[in-house]
């Protein structure tokens, strides 16, 4: 499959068509509108960035994905009006108290341990 696209893209056909693409792709680039909507996702990006609870959710995830957890203890549990969930546990944890603004509405850990998986949730 890679071979007949590189076959392709050496063709002359392919070398139109990706002459033809570059040229649009540089058009749409230096395109005034585009350049300014580009700004206004890079600033709301920034500013989801900077929100503690988004934060807290990027790494939460970002431990699930890894399977290393960046949460030790608890985690934050989110902030003030959400309220989290009282994070990860840690590993082999009891799920923590939910930390910053929340009482841990479940608290189970996500590994093994006395919170781990399938654990009922804390009340």
């Amino acid at each position: 499959m890679f071979n007949k696209a590189v076959r392709w893209a050496r063709s002359p056909q392919g070398q139109r068509a990706l002459a033809e693409a570059g040229r649009r792709a540089q058009q749409v680039a230096n395109d005034p509108a585009t350049r300014a909507k580009v700004r206004q996702l890079r600033g709301r990006a920034e500013q989801l960035a900077k929100d503690p609870a988004t934060r807290a959710k990027v790494d939460r995830l970002r431990g699930r994905v890894t399977g290393k957890d960046q949460t030790a203890g608890g985690g934050t549990g989110g902030t003030g009006s959400t309220g989290g969930t009282g994070g990860t546990g840690g590993t082999g944890g009891t799920g923590g108290t939910g930390g910053t603004g929340s009482s841990g509405s479940s608290g189970a850990g996500d590994s093994n341990g006395p919170g781990g998986p399938g654990a009922a949730p804390r009340s």
